[in-house]
């Protein structure tokens, strides 16, 4: 082969290959987009619409993501006074947002807690949730370990944006997101909670 020819080809074979490093490094779509994950911490007893609502919010949101920290809403409420990071806070019980919530006042505030915005704090949704039964052994008088049944209780369900959250917006609008009936009520369907107006 002639050593023009051979040149050429290893010319041709060194720009083939360049061109295809160069297009390895390019992302094209949805994988070029900047992913913003907010932090949701919310109470075990609302996984079933927690994971709903979620799922529904960024399946329209591709470049918002959510993790979701389950645990009981008083571990969580403490856990966000003790500053660790939280985007959104859940709560089913009123006292625990109170003892966040500057506006609650001293009495459902003592430690004056300035956590969350007040402003964002909605209820959400409410339902029927299962109390566990006190783990401590009870005895009757014949010495039979009495088998202790769980009680059920209503609770109403209530969301806020927390104040150090580093995605104000991206919270923002998630918060907006679960407060339109429009667009989760569907979700409420056939299960043992219900969207509150």
């Amino acid at each position: 082969m002639d050593r023009r020819i051979r040149k050429l080809i290893a010319a041709v074979l060194a720009a083939v290959m360049l061109l295809s490093l160069a297009g390895c490094g390019e992302k094209k779509g949805i994988e070029n987009l900047q992913k913003v994950v907010l932090e949701l911490y919310a109470p075990s007893d609302s996984v079933l619409v927690v994971s709903n609502l979620t799922d529904r919010f960024t399946q329209q949101n591709e470049t918002i993501g959510i993790r979701v920290i389950y645990e009981d809403s008083a571990m969580l409420a403490a856990l966000i006074e003790a500053g660790y990071y939280a985007d959104v806070y859940i709560a089913d019980n009123a006292a625990h947002m109170d003892w966040l919530d500057a506006a609650a006042g001293e009495e459902a505030n003592p430690n004056k807690n300035d956590k969350i915005d007040g402003s964002t704090r909605k209820d959400i949704f409410k339902g029927t949730v299962e109390i566990p039964p006190d783990p401590t052994p009870e005895y009757d008088e014949n010495d039979n370990l009495i088998e202790k049944q769980p009680t059920y209780e209503e609770r109403t369900f209530s969301v806020a944006l927390v104040k150090s959250s580093k995605y104000q917006e991206e919270a923002k609008a998630f918060i907006e997101f679960i407060e339109d009936k429009e667009a989760v009520g569907p979700l409420f369907d056939g299960i043992d909670f219900e969207f509150i107006d």
